[in-house]
């Protein structure tokens, strides 16, 4: 099961084998811990307790975290384009994080897969109407930070 934007201690998040949280659910549900820090980091422990797959908060430009009960949290800078329209990103990099998770990728490399689907979507207008090609992400995934 893949879903999104539902809090810890709901039925979903029990049950989820991948749970990305974007931060404008945050921002409404969770308002203290929109802000890198403590706050975030202990709504984000709530989630690993809460959750047996992987979790992710994703932050718009922001560092993404991401984690398993079993691994704890981690850390992955977004790639840095230039944003025509961001309609469309959070879709795409769930669908991305979902297909790079069943190409069997390390979380890490399924997380900035993922990263890479959103950042070239938001490069186009509607983005969303021109997704990237595999070559097009795994190229910006092979790039330089």
């Amino acid at each position: 099961l893949a879903t999104c934007d539902t809090g810890p201690d709901g039925e979903l998040a029990g049950t989820a084998d991948i749970l990305v949280v974007s931060n404008e659910f945050l921002h409404r549900e969770f308002p203290d811990a929109v802000a890198h820090g403590a706050a975030r980091e202990a709504l984000f422990a709530r989630y690993l307790q809460a959750c047996p797959g992987l979790v992710v908060f994703t932050s718009g430009s922001g560092q993404i975290l991401f984690g398993r009960k079993s691994s704890g949290q981690n850390t992955v800078e977004p790639f840095r384009v230039e944003v025509v329209d961001s309609a469309g990103a959070g879709d795409s990099f769930r669908g991305g994080l979902s297909w790079a998770i069943l190409q069997e990728m390390s979380d890490r490399d399924a997380v900035r897969f993922a990263s890479a689907v959103a950042a070239l979507v938001c490069t186009t207008t509607p983005g969303c109407l021109h997704p990237p090609t595999l070559e097009q992400v795994e190229e910006l995934v092979r790039s330089p930070a």
